[in-house]
């Protein structure tokens, strides 16, 4: 088996990113190709061991506040430990339960495995797919938001197509100076190689 056939299989056996989201479904509100799993498990950071030992990543890691979170309409302070890496270019982010929130919580398995959680799809034009998706009966359930000025901002809306699809889609729009910009593999693979590195050298000073 390739790297990507053990990851997805330990992963749960879910398909190829290219197959979750239906071409007719994506047609209808002009929606461009996934770009990543979205999975939830009850351990990043054990996560990442699994899905690195089998190919996947290097993984960037994060345990920290989430921007501009707002869930039901709601402005809330959530933390959430979270996790970026690619298998064979194509993204996979890890996510725990968090704090103050059960968007993620909800669908993590006791057992300690991964489940799918949603599907992450980044392109501009998020003023009109939100209103395309609301009014066709796929509400908002959460929804971040960053701006650091003119320069750079983030927009992402989580909208419940579970009982079509069977999972979130999340849409993410990354912005510079009006451009698509969205992070790129070679830059969170780097980050992901050195906390790795840091990992590692930490490990030894404790023996």
């Amino acid at each position: 088996m390739s790297a990507k056939a053990d990851v997805l299989a330990e992963l749960g056996g879910i398909p190829d990113l290219e197959a979750l989201v239906p071409e007719a479904f994506r047609r209808r509100f002009d929606l461009g190709e996934p770009s990543q799993y979205g999975m939830v498990c009850q351990d990043v950071p054990a996560g990442i061991k699994r899905l690195e030992s089998l190919g996947a990543g290097p993984f960037l890691y994060a345990n920290a506040g989430v921007p501009g979170w707002t869930e039901g309409g709601e402005r809330k302070k959530v933390t959430v430990p979270m996790a970026l890496g690619y298998v064979e270019h194509q993204q996979i982010e890890l996510l725990g339960a968090g704090t103050n929130t059960n968007h993620y919580a909800e669908k993590i398995p006791s057992d300690g495995s991964f489940a799918l959680h949603h599907v992450g799809i980044a392109q501009l034009g998020m003023s009109s797919t939100k209103p395309a998706l609301v009014d066709a009966g796929y509400p908002v359930v959460v929804e971040i938001g960053l701006r650091i000025g003119p320069i750079y901002s983030v927009d992402v809306a989580y909208f419940d197509t579970r009982g079509e699809l069977g999972f979130y889609v999340e849409i993410l729009e990354f912005t510079a100076f009006g451009k698509h910009a969205p992070l790129t593999e070679g830059l969170v693979s780097r980050i992901g190689r050195l906390q790795r590195l840091l990992r590692r050298t930490s490990a030894r000073g404790r023996r």
